[in-house]
């Protein structure tokens, strides 16, 4: 190969690596955006659920933090495209997140919290 070709293969990878990096900063923006959103929402119906929303979140950051040690192998990132790594960070993170506030709002609902019984019992009709 000559210089120049492996100069615009340079330039192209380059350029990819941005728009990669554009695409996942968005989706991350969006994701962030929804689950603050929900945060908002819960805090609308209660105080007690507005909390355990803020749970959630907080609980997001820090296993989003966490989860290239926690869900990811050394040769995921052989194997996988940088957005398959994205994804499988964010699913984590989620799902940390979702975990937490559903076990807080069930142990909560079994200690007697009205709030909390009243959103199980909304939810499951």
């Amino acid at each position: 190969m000559r210089l120049l070709d492996i100069e615009k293969k340079l330039v192209n990878y380059v350029k990819n690596k941005k728009v990669m990096g554009c695409i996942t900063a968005l989706i991350f923006l969006c994701n962030t955006g929804l689950i603050i959103a929900a945060d908002v929402l819960l805090w609308m119906y209660s105080t007690t659920m507005g909390l355990f929303g803020l749970i959630g979140v907080v609980v997001f950051f820090v296993a989003h933090a966490f989860s290239t040690g926690m869900s990811l192998a050394p040769r995921d990132f052989w194997t996988n495209s940088e957005f398959d790594i994205f994804i499988k960070k964010l699913a984590f993170a989620n799902t940390a997140a979702l975990i937490v506030w559903g076990g807080s709002l069930i142990i909560a609902a079994m200690c007697g919290n009205e709030a909390a019984t009243v959103f199980i019992q909304w939810a499951a009709n």
